[in-house]
């Protein structure tokens, strides 16, 4: 089985999140998300929800405050290869008919509990010994890919965040993070299902290095999967830059669309998130606090405008609606 603690995470990890507290109470009250499959459940009361996305665009900062809701079990990038060391890659896909013995165990694993205090577990303390959780919230951009297995496998709410393209390439291109497009080239069925049409365009960008061309052919290839997904199950999906133009309003209505109570807590709580000065952090786990006013468009003040055509040019050729949506 996959819940041996000691195969993720060094002790040292495993205490400073106080694991042993934590996973003895989740094995003494231990929390399901029913499988479609096994009881066919409709309702509400035990979905579970999976807020993905391209990286950097602001599914932290979301996951954080949805995660402020009450009997919610927080998940953070559990299928992150950088959290999980034995996790294949990212942006790994699988279809609804694949099967896969690997993923689901891992993931009937995950929602039974047994990963309580890991690395990736960041429930709030508060929530840690509650008997009444009853929904599980998963928030990882990696496994965006994985979002038609999961959903067909078991019973969730999705989230899908869309980042301005030129956001998004100019906080890799601050961070100075690379992405290797063997990764998707080598998915035979991936391409095959979404991406032949843009195969010459990816091998071409597939070099060593980041910049604003090969940023954007990234985001092409995150969101014309995504978009498909969109369309075939319609799932839930919103702009970063909505959220920071209007926190309160906007997550006032996320909370109802994946039916999580609102409560004034949780007003104060994103009131402290958005009211910072920050604009740019590395550490996106801890400091999720940033000036909103800013972080929609911070983007033309950090690339050129050369770098801007690039951007439009490229993500146009990939002909997504959402990229559309920015035009408006």
């Amino acid at each position: 089985m996959y819940y041996s603690y000691p195969v993720y995470y060094s002790p040292l990890d495993f205490l400073k999140k106080l694991g042993p507290v934590r996973g003895l109470s989740k094995r003494l009250f231990p929390d399901i998300v029913p499988a479609k499959e096994a009881h066919g459940i409709k309702s509400t009361a035990h979905k579970g929800i999976f807020v993905t996305g391209i990286h950097r665009s602001g599914t932290s900062w979301i996951g954080k405050i949805l995660s402020q809701a009450n009997n919610v079990i927080y998940w953070r990038e559990p299928f992150n290869p950088s959290t999980v060391k034995i996790m294949r890659q990212p942006y790994y896909y699988l279809s609804s008919s694949m099967e896969d013995l690997f993923y689901k165990e891992f993931t009937n694993e995950l929602f039974t509990g047994k990963f309580a205090g890991a690395l990736f577990d960041y429930t709030s303390p508060q929530q840690w010994v509650s008997r009444t959780h009853q929904r599980h919230l998963i928030k990882d951009p990696t496994a965006a890919f994985l979002i038609e297995w999961l959903t067909s496998n078991y019973n969730l709410d999705v989230v899908i965040v869309i980042r301005h393209p030129a956001g998004f390439v100019s906080s890799i291109l601050k961070l100075k993070w690379d992405f290797d497009f063997n990764l998707i080239l080598n998915q035979k069925q991936l391409m095959s299902n979404f991406l032949n049409p843009f195969k010459k365009t990816i091998e071409k960008h597939n070099y060593k290095g980041m910049d604003a061309a090969k940023g954007a052919v990234l985001w092409g290839i995150v969101y014309f999967v995504l978009e498909k997904m969109i369309k075939k199950y319609d799932f839930y999906w919103i702009k970063y830059e909505d959220i920071c133009a209007d926190p309160q309003a906007e997550f006032k209505q996320l909370f109802k669309a994946v039916n999580l109570n609102w409560e004034n807590k949780i007003g104060r709580v994103i009131q402290k998130s958005a009211s910072s000065k920050v604009t740019f952090s590395d550490n996106i786990t801890s400091k999720l606090k940033r000036d909103t006013t800013k972080m929609g468009t911070i983007w033309r003040d950090r690339l050129s405008v050369r770098e801007i055509e690039i951007i439009d040019k490229l993500v146009k050729q990939f002909k997504t609606n959402l990229y559309e949506h920015y035009a408006k």
